[in-house]
């Protein structure tokens, strides 16, 4: 089951310059042809590809612990309770960052008004 969460952030992870590229790429077309919507939908995608990488980093970082508590036992997070819970607070932080500001953008620059 965590096998396919890992497999999920690692291609968000990957798509996440993929989507910064396009939208540079985007923009840059929209200023050249002075098309505003060109350019919003560009800079959409930018904000979309920056807003990704922390919802797949903390996103990872969430799946290999579970994992690894799930396949070395509990002994791996009452060896080190006060790191573990850093550490899974750290991951939830930026899984809701990025959540937030990906509901920002996509509100902001892809929803009609």
């Amino acid at each position: 089951m965590h096998w396919s969460f890992l497999k999920f952030f690692k291609y968000l992870l990957i798509c996440s310059p993929i989507l910064c590229v396009a939208g540079m790429v985007t923009i840059l077309a929209g200023a050249g042809t002075q098309h505003p919507g060109v350019v919003r939908i560009g800079t959409g995608l930018f904000l979309a590809g920056i807003a990704i990488f922390p919802l797949a980093i903390g996103g990872r970082s969430l799946s290999i612990t579970l994992l690894a508590a799930q396949t070395c036992g509990s002994k791996v997070i009452t060896e080190r309770p006060f790191y573990s819970a850093l550490w899974i607070i750290f991951s939830l932080v930026l899984v809701l960052f990025g959540i937030g500001l990906l509901c920002l953008v996509v509100r902001g620059y892809f929803l009609p008004r």
